[in-house]
């Protein structure tokens, strides 16, 4: 018989597993819901989860609307909802076994939203910060390019050309691999510091905070 400890464990790779799933499967969508998960530490209103969801940069290039993300991330196991009535206390489910659908949609007053233990996991394990390090650890030779590129991006937004121009002959786009020759392109050190949650696109590239912090570090 698996033990209660093990079951429990078992249980929460799966919900982590599963998460990790929601937010990797569309990229545009894989920073917002993120930052939703880092928003919700703190229990949030429905009108204040969707207000902040719709000032994330990443969100005009978005492909569903505010809710359907939320209830991604609720269906996943990162987020919890609770429905509260007008006096804002939570609704008791047992006590409404016999009330119709119409009945039910007329006591609910808001939704409330936090986060997870699962989420708050995920948040730890994909904060820009460590991203950013791993990054750094796995790419040595690379890593005063990349600080270079969030430096320049953190003066002013940047096209890609800019960015392109800054990294023209830099030894950071010399293949790496002992099976590959020849030169990559800017996009792909571009592509890992967006990925990382470094640098942002919102009509240029700028730096994020976080990229930054990491500059300062």
């Amino acid at each position: 018989m698996t033990s209660m400890p093990q079951a429990a464990n078992a249980a929460l790779e799966s919900t982590l597993a599963e998460i990790e799933r929601t937010l990797t499967r569309q990229s545009l969508h894989r920073e917002i819901l993120y930052k939703t998960l880092a928003f919700c530490q703190e229990r949030r209103t429905m009108r204040e989860v969707e207000d902040a969801i719709a000032s994330f940069p990443e969100f005009k290039t978005a492909t569903q609307n505010q809710y359907f993300l939320m209830n991604s991330l609720v269906e996943a196991g990162g987020l919890s909802r609770t429905f509260v009535d007008a006096a804002g206390e939570e609704l008791d489910w047992e006590n409404l076994a016999s009330a119709t659908d119409e009945e039910i949609d007329e006591l609910i007053a808001d939704e409330l939203y936090e986060t997870t233990d699962a989420g708050r996991q995920i948040v730890e394990l994909h904060a820009p910060e460590a991203r950013l390090n791993e990054l750094a650890a796995e790419e040595p030779a690379r890593v005063g390019a990349y600080r270079d590129v969030l430096a320049f991006c953190a003066d002013s937004p940047r096209s890609y050309r800019e960015v392109a121009d800054l990294l023209a002959g830099s030894s950071a786009l010399t293949r790496t691999s002992a099976c590959a020759s020849g030169r990559i392109q800017p996009s792909v050190l571009i592509d890992k510091l967006n990925v990382c949650g470094g640098i942002i696109w919102d009509g240029g590239w700028s730096t994020t905070r976080e990229g930054k912090e990491f500059i300062a570090s």
